[in-house]
């Protein structure tokens, strides 16, 4: 976790439909975006990566890196389980007259990758990526939206919290697993989405990127586009719309509530200072006030001093 709201105060509070409106996602990035990244951080000249093109990524040592480097950039790389399908064939596009090349990219990731050891990362990634590169399609020029990582989503959750200025009884009930039941998830369900680029109030779930985040099928079936659709039919105000939609939708196979609770577990295991006061909730006493004042004359007063 990044970020530290200690008081979970919102800062500035924006119309929900203004945000929707204003929000542009910052995690959409072109294979060639991301090749010129790694080639900066890999000190490749553009020379070097013209003819790693032009030879079609060949088997040497800094392609390996470079390709490898590209997929962790995108987050179509997983150490453990290696390449992301259903993150790194958003970066090319099928022939439409080719009715084979999703078989023959997985039995060449079987023939060609699965043999190596798991320790052989580089060569692991160069693999894959070739598979995908000889077999599924042509490279598009256009951004994809590449997932966010575990860490990311927990700090937009740490954010939605603040920005949405949760109380300190609802993180608890949270952190118990009842987030559904807290009367401000529907404000927080809202929020979180928005500023995730998951959802948009006009147009609904981005139901293809919320795949390309987590891979689970179920996002794609027919029958969440149904439930989707028949909620949105039912209820017409957000952030009620949202709401419904996650509850009765995607609630029961995507991951978001186990992120919520352990940010809500996080934060409440973090200091929270003494508040301003004699006793809790209670104004503190003014050391001074105008003789003006009438004697009884009751006056606001904060931190020790009259208003």
């Amino acid at each position: 976790m990044k970020f530290y709201y200690s008081t979970l105060v919102v800062a500035l509070v924006l119309p929900a439909l203004t945000m929707a409106a204003h929000w542009k996602s910052p995690f959409l990035k072109s294979w060639k975006e991301a090749q010129d990244e790694c080639a900066d951080y890999l000190r490749l000249t553009d020379e070097t990566v013209e003819r790693y093109e032009k030879h079609g990524y060949p088997d040497e040592h800094s392609t390996h890196k470079l390709i490898h480097c590209i997929l962790v950039t995108v987050n179509a790389w997983n150490e453990d389980t290696g390449v992301k399908d259903y993150v790194i064939k958003n970066f090319f596009y099928p022939s439409p007259s080719d009715t084979c090349y999703v078989n023959r990219t997985h039995e060449c990731l079987c023939e060609t990758v699965s043999p190596l050891p798991r320790h052989s990362q580089l060569k692991r990634a160069h693999k894959s990526f070739l598979c995908y590169y000889r077999n599924y399609g042509n490279i598009v020029s256009e951004g994809q939206f590449v997932p966010y990582s575990d860490e990311e989503r927990e700090e937009n959750f740490e954010r939605t919290y603040a920005i949405v200025n949760v109380p300190r009884c609802s993180l608890e009930e949270i952190a118990k697993g009842n987030a559904l039941e807290v009367k401000e998830f529907p404000e927080i369900a809202f929020t979180y989405t928005v500023r995730t680029g998951f959802y948009e109030p006009e147009n609904g779930v981005h139901r293809d990127r919320v795949f390309t985040n987590f891979g689970i099928p179920e996002i794609l079936s027919e029958k969440t586009s149904c439930c989707e659709a028949s909620v949105r039919q039912q209820y017409c105000e957000e952030p009620a719309r949202v709401f419904q939609t996650f509850k009765q939708c995607y609630a029961s196979f995507l991951p978001t509530l186990g992120t919520a609770q352990e940010v809500a577990k996080e934060l409440l295991e973090k200091p929270v200072p003494s508040p301003p006061c004699t006793s809790c909730g209670g104004p503190a006493p003014c050391k001074s006030c105008p003789h003006s004042i009438p004697r009884h004359h009751p006056r606001p007063c904060y931190n020790g001093q009259c208003y």
